[in-house]
Formats: structure tokens, sequence, C-alpha cells
């Protein structure tokens, strides 16, 4: 059995592409999530969410970088409701990319501070909110710019959410 798991298991991992020193180990990324929000002030309300995102990281090893994102946009529930969210946070994100480093794998996690405020039809809702973000992205390009699709759950004490986002990062 073990010679058997000797066979097959470098066939289903990819090979890691290792640092060299030429590697890019900053990058300041762009980007745009959508998805939804929802609130468990008052009346329990759902919302969509659009947020414009800038993200900064640096390389620490081979496979680990660490991150900090800020991002800013506006919540509505197509109805009478309307506002705005600003998320701060960091965290830390690994990648992993085939020998080429043309594609690459990115799963990370933040912790930082959700605020957000909706003016709705019958009252205003004022949160603030601890939040946990755990992501995963597909990262595509060169060395130095990179296109970076990703889903995130944004798990928090309110206004909690799953997004989607496209981002364009450069890096050296």
């Amino acid at each position: 059995m073990k010679r058997l798991a000797y066979l097959i298991l470098p066939i289903l991992l990819p090979t890691v592409a290792r640092a060299s020193p030429n590697d890019p180990d900053t990058y300041l990324q762009l980007g745009l999530l959508t998805g939804g929000a929802h609130s468990q002030q008052d009346y329990n309300t759902s919302f969509f969410a659009l947020e414009i995102a800038l993200a900064a990281g640096h390389r620490v090893s081979d496979l680990v970088w660490v991150h900090g994102v800020i991002g800013a946009g506006a919540l509505t529930d197509f109805d009478e409701s309307a506002g705005n969210l600003l998320d701060v946070r960091g965290g830390v994100q690994l990648r992993s990319c085939v020998s080429s480093g043309i594609v690459c794998g990115l799963a990370s996690i933040d912790a930082g501070v959700r605020r957000g405020h909706v003016n709705a039809e019958f009252d205003h809702i004022n949160a603030t909110a601890l939040l946990i973000a755990p992501q995963l992205a597909l990262d595509v390009g060169t060395s130095h710019v990179r296109i970076r699709p990703a889903i995130e759950a944004d798990l928090g004490t309110d206004l909690s959410g799953l997004a989607l986002s496209l981002s364009a990062a450069y890096a050296w």
C-alpha cells in the first residue's frame, strides 16, 4: 500500500514553484467585490453589497504571505433601503503555484472590522462587526501582473455574507 501511495502522490500533487531571489515579494491589488450581506439587527434584513477593495501583501516564505485589505462600498435591498460599508482587515495567505508560476491557487484567512450604515424605510441600521473572512482564489498571470477571481465568506457578528471578487494585482 505504501508503494502505491509513493506512485500516486507525485501525480496528484502539482509541482510547487519555489520563490527565487528574483521573484516579486510585494504586491498591490485593486478589486471589485459583489455579494450579499445579512443584518441581524431589527428587521433581520438581507442586502446586496458592491465594494471596491485595495490590498497590499508581502511574502514571508515560499508559500506564506501576509496582507492587509481596506474596502468601501454600498448596500441596498433594492426597495427602500440604501447605505454604505467599510472593511478593514488583515491576514495570512497561502499561495501555491504550478512550476511555471503562471497559474497559482490562493487560500487566505483575514480578521478585521466591518462598519455598515443603512437608511431603512422605517429605521436606520448601524453596525460595527468583528469579521473573519476565509477566501479561495485563482491567481493567473505574469510574474508582475496577476488577475485574481475569488470567492469569500464574510463571517461576522453582523453584516455577514458571501462575495465574489475580481482583482488585478501588480507585484514587485
